[in-house]
């Protein structure tokens, strides 16, 4: 039987951390509009991205932009079924999400007004713990802002089609293309935090016994392969951003309509190889799904204002994004946004 879900938050819902001065140690990962993200198919299981049990995944963040969002690492299977990711919505929530045996997503968020132009540690862990509540936690530059316990089935070790996986650093396809830096990123098979501990600002990381990969980002700019420094040998290749169409999206929001209702709305420009909207919801423990289609204007140059109602079924917090479709059959995906409902049913 499933044990009940409890949530702490730890300290002030929303406040500034303590400036980490995190030295210069070599290069980064650069990423300005160039680059889309760092990739490896990963041919073997993908329990081995895991460990036996507790396993952390961090990595050394700087934001152009204190708002942008960024998938700083993430796992999936061959389908793109999450196993697990680290990363930060659009606003101030950093997200740690794991995905259990039935497919539901695990999630454990903390809010944190992190300014732009400075380094941050951001590190998700998940502890395996005795009584079987298993624990997920957030660590932002050593504190831990958020966590979870849960009885949770990894995904990952429990599925038998989850024989390879997919590597991410620095973003996903469909997702925002994320403007910043990344550096010194780390999959490990423990529970490196699990308690107050600043990282070290004066060192890089070093490859342990526990170290799954590690990515120092040490190569000179400009090459396409990210090597790790670990045993596993899990060199990444750069993908490069290729030229998209030239719609443009702007003021995407969610609100309380009232009448128990959400209102979603936003403006296009440049619709002229758009072929529809189709808008996606999401709860905290589910995947996306189309609630709705709005066709596009296709016209180019102009601006044009949409709107979508929805009534979800039960109350809790939802997140909508929107999938923009293209005559062609390719497509994009707007951020996600976040909204609290309540139900009549509540």
């Amino acid at each position: 039987m499933r044990k009940t879900i409890q949530f702490f938050a730890v300290g002030a819902a929303l406040f500034f951390l303590p400036t980490a001065i995190k030295t210069q140690w070599n290069n980064y990962l650069p990423c300005d509009g160039q680059i889309a993200w760092a990739e490896l198919q990963f041919s073997g299981h993908s329990s081995e991205l895991i460990g036996a049990g507790s396993f952390t995944v961090e990595g050394w963040l700087y934001l152009n932009q204190a708002d942008s969002p960024v998938s700083i690492l993430s796992v999936r299977g061959q389908d793109e079924a999450l196993f697990y990711r680290l990363g930060k919505e659009n606003g101030n929530s950093f997200y740690f999400e794991v995905s259990d045996s039935r497919g539901a997503t695990r999630r454990v968020v903390a809010d944190e007004l992190i300014p732009a132009g400075q380094w941050i540690h951001i590190a998700g862990v998940f502890l395996q713990r005795n009584d079987d509540l298993d624990e997920m936690s957030i660590y932002l530059n050593g504190n831990r802002r958020a966590f979870s316990r849960d009885e949770i089935d990894l995904f990952a070790k429990e599925s038998a089609e989850a024989r390879q996986a997919i590597i991410r650093l620095a973003g996903e396809p469909g997702s925002e293309i994320f403007s910043g830096r990344l550096d010194e990123t780390r999959i490990s098979s423990c529970a490196r935090y699990t308690r107050q501990a600043i990282p070290s600002l004066d060192a890089s990381f070093s490859a342990d016994s526990a170290t799954i990969a590690l990515w120092h980002f040490d190569e000179p700019f400009g090459n396409r392969i990210v090597t790790d420094v670990s045993i596993n040998s899990f060199d990444l290749t750069l993908t490069k951003s290729t030229a998209v169409w030239p719609l443009a999206l702007d003021d995407f929001s969610v609100r309380d309509f009232g009448s128990y209702t959400l209102l979603l709305s936003w403006q296009t420009k440049n619709e002229r190889e758009l072929y529809g909207i189709e808008v996606q919801r999401r709860n905290a423990l589910e995947n996306f799904e189309c609630v709705g289609f709005l066709p596009a204007h296709g016209a180019a140059g102009e601006k044009f204002d949409y709107s979508f109602t929805d009534t979800p079924q039960t109350g809790g917090r939802y997140y909508y994004r929107l999938k923009m479709l293209n005559a062609a059959g390719n497509s994009r995906f707007s951020q996600e946004v976040g909204v609290d409902f309540v139900s009549p049913a509540n």
